[in-house]
């Protein structure tokens, strides 16, 4: 780029920027369903056999159970029956004992509780083929228990621990909504001749089991199971939109407060301190809602402070540590995150991720070490995953995994040992599992990851080629800066990308990129310093190189390169004819094509000096590259391709990461023939020439 260029790069390498508050890039775990999306659902964690989850997950036909460790290789389905993704929904999966356990349907289409430790071995069914229908899976112990009619049974993850466990009572009629809290279970059933529910218990023993409730009219949601919580000895549940309190007996239950609009339609129960902590309606804002404490008493329940959500919206409470978070609306601010420690002044907004009355509508808020992690919509990157250490400062995005204003609209956020996963969509794969390391590692080159501008930018490609198929780019490091994606064939490069540090020019970092291929591909660069993205997308049937000189800075917006690359047709130099003779490579010359191509380059900075591009051959034989001024900055990559079987010609190929003028001349040692393709100063381009030779 010029001897300039080069010393202000120098000059901006010793500038300072600010980290952010963990140096994580969520990536994209696989690409279940490369058609559309496999929509991941009901994540849940695995230890007992490695740290993992399991999930369900359509792969374009059927929908079965899936393993993943954050890694492409270690995602997987494991065994068992699959059903067509049209199907219903079975429950989510329940952890317990380092185990998960989920419902499945077997060829019969019969429902079978199935275990697993997230390995293939470690997968499998435990309930016997004459069991009948299966409902209601919920933890309890260090296992489930699960119904099935009239009995209750309980598992361990075992073969043989899978047994009856408690018989349901005639009078207890249509039972349904198990739960497991401590040593109970409990179950909503109507009595004999009524159409009224009532909350049971059982112990697993007959004298154990009977109703703690005597309602005369419909107390719960037909459609939903009761929301219930335990803190300490006392079991809270909701009833008659009012919260009660159980110490287990039929004496010992009863609402906590008597007021039919302060503290009603109870939602969110949380356990925090070893006390209740939920949403509930009050008179005493213009919101109506505000968050609650109780002890299970009248005099120990009242308001924390008087915010809250909208009636029908959740409020997310989640306890990390020391602080629960939650959302809440305080009048001025929006939908937005907040923490308490259980105190009116230890009641704090994290941050206002929309300023002003604005909302950001924080949900899927989980934690995970100092952090709690959730999705947001700022004002200019749309609905992206974000964290929070519960102040305005530690509060930011984690990335814009959907650049600019769209929305990747992260679900089922889920902890499992050192990452989180989740479900999202970066507006090229679909709906897909995502996972985000919690060590602060930075970025980390793989397969499809190229890592550059010292690992702070990752890089990957995507592709569709002109039939429809799609699939991630192979990542090809070549210097700390530079590298290249091959899509089809490692010995057919496709496009080679390189990130300088621009700062001591403009205060960005800058990305160029040449492209050897006219298929639909997406280059996506992360900077994993900030969180920011930009996305490359050109169209099927486009060859062109882009040069983005204010690609990261602090002011650019991240997001989607929606401009036209400027591109022009080559100048092409009319045929020469030389001797034929063999091509010795050299330190200027590229030897292509099975040797029969020599390649040159010559070259002229902004200040009129000139001198002639060093070769670099990559493997396949096919392509090589030139650098001009220095041996880490990549100017110019360049193939020839035997096009014979499709129109007799060889073909000529490359793509420029420079702007200097220059000219490659390229030689045909079996026939003589020269072609020499001219950029002239100021233009950055890519050419395809499929009738060279």
């Amino acid at each position: 780029m010029g001897r300039l260029f080069r010393a202000s790069v120098l000059l901006a390498l010793i500038l300072a920027w600010a980290p952010r508050l963990s140096a994580e890039t969520a990536e994209l775990v696989a690409d279940i369903d490369v058609n559309g999306g496999s929509s991941p659902s009901g994540f849940t964690p695995v230890s007992r056999s490695g740290v993992a989850v399991i999930f369900r997950a359509c792969d374009g036909s059927v929908r079965r159970v899936w393993r993943s460790d954050g890694t492409e290789a270690g995602t997987f389905a494991l065994p068992g029956d699959a059903v067509p993704c049209a199907s219903a929904e079975e429950p989510r999966p329940v952890a317990a004992g380092g185990l998960a356990f989920y419902l499945a349907r077997s060829a019969s289409g019969k429902l079978h509780l199935w275990r697993t430790d997230g390995t293939v071995a470690g997968t499998f069914r435990i309930t016997p083929d004459t069991i009948g229908p299966i409902s209601d899976v919920t933890v309890f112990g260090d296992g489930v228990a699960f119904r099935v009619g009239d009995r209750i049974w309980r598992a361990d993850g075992s073969l043989l621990g899978t047994h009856p466990y408690a018989v349901i009572p005639v009078t207890a009629v249509e039972p349904r909504a198990l739960t497991g809290l401590g040593p109970w279970l409990f179950f909503v059933a109507r009595g004999l001749g009524s159409a009224n529910e009532q909350l049971w218990i059982t112990d697993g023993t007959e004298a154990g089991t009977f109703p703690l409730t005597d309602f005369h009219t419909s107390p719960f949601d037909p459609a939903a199971s009761p929301e219930m919580a335990k803190a300490g000895n006392t079991v809270f549940f909701v009833a008659l939109d009012q919260l009660w309190a159980t110490d287990g007996t039929a004496a010992g239950t009863a609402p906590v407060l008597s007021s039919p609009t302060e503290g009603g339609s109870p939602t969110d129960l949380t356990v925090f301190h070893n006390a209740l902590y939920f949403m509930a309606d009050t008179r005493r804002n213009d919101l109506g809602r505000a968050l609650w404490r109780s002890d299970g008493t009248a005099a120990g329940t009242s308001t924390v402070r008087l915010i809250g959500t909208l009636a029908g919206l959740p409020a997310w409470l989640t306890v990390r540590g020391d602080r629960l978070f939650f959302v809440a609306d305080d009048g001025e601010h929006g939908l937005e995150l907040w923490s308490t420690d259980g105190t009116f002044d230890g009641t704090t907004l994290a941050g206002d991720i929309a300023p002003g009355p604005t909302s950001s509508y924080p949900r899927w808020i989980a934690a995970a070490g100092n952090l709690v992690f959730f999705a947001a919509a700022g004002i200019a990157s749309g609905l992206e995953l974000w964290e929070s250490d519960g102040t305005p400062a530690g509060t930011r995005r984690v990335q814009d995994i959907a650049p600019g204003s769209g929305s990747s609209s992260p679900e089922e956020i889920t902890l499992a040992g050192d990452r989180i996963f989740f479900a999202a969509d970066d507006g090229v794969h679909g709906e897909e599992p995502w996972s985000l390391a919690l060590d602060g590692g930075g970025c980390v080159p793989s397969a499809e990851a190229l890592c550059l501008g010292n690992g702070r930018f990752r890089v990957v490609a995507d592709w569709r080629d002109f039939q429809g198929n799609r699939g991630d780019g192979t990542a090809v490091a070549l210097t700390g800066d530079t590298g290249y994606f091959w899509f089809f064939d490692a010995a057919n490069v496709e496009v080679v990308l390189k990130v300088l540090d621009g700062r001591g020019v403009n205060g960005h970092h800058w990305v160029f990129y040449g492209a050897l291929s006219s298929v639909e591909y997406a280059l996506t660069v992360t900077d994993t310093a900030t969180g920011a993205v930009r996305r490359y997308e050109n169209p099927a049937g486009r060859l062109a190189s882009v040069a983005d000189t204010e690609a990261f800075g602090p002011s650019s917006a991240a997001g989607l390169i929606a401009e036209e690359p400027f591109v022009e047709e080559p100048v092409i130099d009319t045929w020469d004819e030389v001797a034929a003779g063999i091509c010795a490579p050299s330190a200027t010359r590229l030897c292509l094509n099975g040797g029969r191509f020599a390649v040159e380059a010559r070259w002229k900075d902004f200040q009129g000096n000139t001198g002639t591009g060093q070769a670099i051959p990559l493997g396949g034989g096919d392509t090589g590259y030139f650098w001009f001024f220095g041996p880490d900055n990549v100017e110019v990559m360049l193939k020839v391709l035997d096009g014979r079987p499709l129109n007799g010609k060889f073909w000529v190929f490359y793509g420029a990461l420079s702007s200097v003028e220059y000219t490659l001349t390229v030689t045909d040692t079996q026939t003589g023939a020269v072609k020499t393709y001219t950029n002239p100063s100021g233009r950055l381009a890519s050419v395809a020439d499929t009738g060279a030779f």
